[in-house]
């Protein structure tokens, strides 16, 4: 709905076999009965969103 502002938080856990290091942070859009990736487009700006059809949100570094 436009105008309309949607917001989740989500905690990530620390997993120590995770490498150290810079990841971004990507969201998407996926069916919860098959999987599979949902095409959408976002009101974000078209240069966060990849080739793959994620939008880049951010990064994290793990030390």
């Amino acid at each position: 709905m436009p105008g309309r502002i949607v917001g989740e938080y989500y905690k990530l856990k620390s997993v120590s076999s995770i490498p150290s290091g810079k990841y971004e942070i990507k969201i998407g859009l996926f069916d919860s009965c098959t999987g599979k990736d949902l095409p959408v487009m976002l009101a974000l700006n078209n240069s966060r969103r990849s080739g793959d059809g994620y939008y880049k949100m951010g990064e994290i570094i793990v030390r």
